[in-house]
């Protein structure tokens, strides 16, 4: 009676459960790249959109300004903004855009504010590393600015620096 008995062996059962093992521990790690490779691109969508706007709110105004201020530098800029077209500045419409480190910690956030007292933060969530502002020619008698903005992607494992530039006349500059 040489009959065999169905089923398998303590070995084959080992050899299937390790090759099982394997397979998966290779999927774990390939989920995980996927993962961190998605947050990486989505951190640095995230910034783009980020300098976008800021480039874009930037450009409004100086196309609205009627006059860079003696004041402004590579780093901020002072604009009028005769908002309501009489003629008389008036402390809202006297604007400055800047880049502010609080903390000299080499994070700045980009800054609107005005002589009235009103305040908008702009790039707080990613880390402005410049903002650069040329013009053309020098101020007050300037009637186009170049704008050159800088981001770090930051995270874990950054990225390039993201930069974007423009130029803009300003409509309204006499």
């Amino acid at each position: 009676m040489n009959q065999r008995e169905s089923g398998m062996t303590l070995v084959e059962l080992g050899v299937a459960g390790l090759i099982g093992g394997l397979v998966s521990l290779v999927l774990m790690a390939a989920v995980g790249l996927a993962m961190r490779t998605n947050a990486r691109t989505s951190n640095e969508v995230d910034t783009f959109s980020l300098l976008q706007q800021a480039q874009a709110r930037l450009e409004k105004e100086f196309r609205e300004a009627d006059r860079v201020e003696a004041d402004s530098t590579a780093t901020s800029i002072h604009l009028w903004v005769d908002v309501n077209a009489n003629g008389s500045l008036e402390p809202a419409e006297n604007v400055t855009w800047e880049l502010v480190d609080p903390d000299s910690d080499g994070v700045a956030t980009l800054q609107r504010r005005d002589a009235a007292g009103g305040r908008q933060v702009v790039g707080t969530e990613f880390v402005m590393t410049s903002a650069v502002f040329t013009y053309q020619p020098a101020a007050p008698a300037t009637t186009s600015v170049s704008l050159d903005l800088t981001a770090d992607v930051g995270g874990k494992a950054p990225g390039e620096p993201r930069r974007i530039q423009s130029a803009t006349r300003l409509r309204n500059a006499g």
